[in-house]
């Protein structure tokens, strides 16, 4: 006996690739690395389409479905900069490591494989069919840490805070 989450969810989260995101984004145009050489971050591109003039984001990711607890800490909180909005959310999910063991979700060394820099993307219900909240802002993931240690002699708690990022200059 592990112990069990409390009210759970599910959180649909996209993992980074990062292989993936660092190799040619867009085969014989001007970029070789979906990684910015300066800022080491994904980049967003302009396809070679004049008419749709689209922008690509390099990133490569994976969706992964996980039950969580949700802790709001600040959602959809927008400050005011002299270049507009600046919004200011955060959100805590709580996972449990019987579930994250469950999905492969655990490396080989025990590290769990949801890391900072992955992206979440809604929250559903626990069925995982409806929709509960979609996030509307781009959230991703600023620490994340096991607690709860000790509870049937293992570690039991995955806790991931997941911060907008900034669009403007405060």
């Amino acid at each position: 006996m592990r112990g069990r989450l409390i009210n759970p969810f599910v959180a649909v989260l996209a993992l980074l690739d990062t292989p993936g995101t660092s190799a040619d984004p867009d085969g014989t145009g001007p970029e070789t690395s979906g990684y910015d050489e300066d800022f080491r971050e994904p980049i967003v591109y302009d396809d070679d389409d004049e008419t749709t003039n689209e922008r690509i984001d390099a990133r490569s990711e994976t969706e992964v479905r996980v039950p969580c607890q949700v802790e709001t800490v600040n959602m959809d909180r927008l400050d005011m900069a002299a270049s507009g909005n600046i919004p200011d959310g955060g959100m805590r999910l709580v996972m449990h490591f019987e579930d994250l063991e469950r999905l492969g979700l655990v490396a080989s060394d025990g590290g769990p494989l949801i890391k900072v820099g992955d992206r979440l993307v809604e929250i559903r219900k626990a069925c995982g069919d409806t929709l509960e909240q979609p996030i509307r802002t781009p959230m991703f993931a600023t620490q994340v840490y096991p607690t709860s240690f000790g509870f049937a002699g293992r570690r039991n708690l995955l806790i991931a805070i997941f911060e907008d990022r900034e669009k403007g200059a405060r």
